[in-house]
């Protein structure tokens, strides 16, 4: 089965417009194998040096402050395969090209330690366990039942400099376990809970982009993720930390 899904959108408060189009194919029914090509923009971000002196001020309005952000534009390709029930793997891999959004002179980059354009090559690898999970098979269709304990996930990315002009070597881990609960009345209690961090990167530049810890102006559906979004929270600051912890749990 072939799928295309192209999605747009303008943001009205920061007057930034938002695109992904990603392209899937899913085949070998029995182990659900999934592979998805997808190329999209970014918010605006800033790299790790900001985040480094994001330390030291004592005033974080990030509206007040002069920063400078990069654009982003990525693209990542994924397989995905469900060798045993309820347990899932994901290895893929992502490139990422980031520039300065306001140009600025050859001087005044080499004040600020800056340069107008990077390159990141990023292989992933993702894991996900929902013990005790079923399934039944519907006119070969394999579906999944859901499962009284919750889903349990550990995520990799790597940056290896060098590779395809990649600039920046790091680390990111995340760990995240999550449940959702639906009675008969159709209400529904969820929660989440989860960590993340950047590790292991040497004196490069890099930029924070967290999978798990990220605002989704481009939702799917309505309630996609809607337990574990901070809605209110300007999505500059998530990248403003190379390390958190967040629990959600809503009714």
């Amino acid at each position: 089965i072939f799928g295309f899904k192209p999605l747009l959108g303008y943001n009205l408060t920061y007057h930034e417009f938002d695109w992904r189009i990603s392209l899937s194919y899913d085949y070998w029914k029995k182990i659900q194998a999934h592979t998805e090509l997808e190329a999209g923009n970014g918010f605006r971000t800033f790299n790790s040096e900001i985040v480094e002196k994001l330390k030291k001020w004592e005033d974080y309005n990030l509206e007040k402050l002069d920063l400078s952000y990069f654009n982003d534009i990525h693209v990542r390709i994924s397989q995905r395969i469900e060798p045993l029930n309820g347990f899932q793997i994901t290895v893929g891999a992502s490139w990422y090209n980031r520039w300065l959004s306001n140009k600025k002179t050859n001087n005044e980059l080499e004040d600020l330690h800056l340069k107008d354009h990077y390159k990141t090559f990023a292989p992933r690898v993702r894991v996900d366990w929902t013990p005790g999970r079923y399934y039944y098979w519907d006119k070969n269709q394999k579906v999944t039942v859901k499962s009284a304990f919750p889903t349990l996930s550990l995520d990799w990315e790597t940056g290896l400099k060098g590779f395809l002009g990649s600039e920046a070597s790091y680390q990111c881990y995340e760990g995240e376990m999550s449940k959702e609960w639906h009675n008969q009345q159709e209400k529904r209690i969820s929660f989440k809970l989860g960590y993340g961090a950047f590790t292991q990167h040497e004196d490069d530049v890099y930029f924070i982009d967290f999978y798990n810890f990220s605002h989704n102006r481009l939702a799917d559906t309505w309630d996609e993720d809607l337990g574990g979004t901070f809605h209110l929270l300007n999505y500059r600051w998530y990248s403003s930390a190379n390390e958190y912890f967040r629990s959600h749990f809503t009714y």
